[in-house]
């Protein structure tokens, strides 16, 4: 399944704080069921954003919670858009078709 994790450093960021995140990720390893297909930094160095593919909810855990001490994350499933265009249509005739 497909997600997308919007992430932003929490309260209180520092220099240090900065710096330790990133030997922090500079040496982690993606738990297994964890694969990441892209990941952008926002360019006003406020966090954020990765698109992976997860095997299960746990393998989320494991990712984020590496970092929870640095970051708040918000994580959403999301559906490739050739998909999710033939559902709005599937679900626009529903409820068209109701009076």
């Amino acid at each position: 399944m497909l997600f997308m994790i919007h992430y932003r450093p929490k309260d209180g960021w520092t220099e240090a704080i900065a710096k330790r995140a990133t030997r922090l990720f500079d040496n982690w390893k993606p738990p297994a069921g964890f694969n990441i297909k892209a990941h952008y930094a926002r360019s006003d160095s406020e966090g954020g954003l990765v698109i992976v593919e997860a095997e299960s909810p746990a393998a989320i855990m494991e990712a984020t919670s590496t970092f929870a001490l640095f970051y708040e994350h918000n994580v959403n499933p999301i559906v490739e858009i050739s998909q999710a265009v033939p559902i709005v249509h599937r679900t626009t005739q529903c409820r068209d078709s109701i009076a």
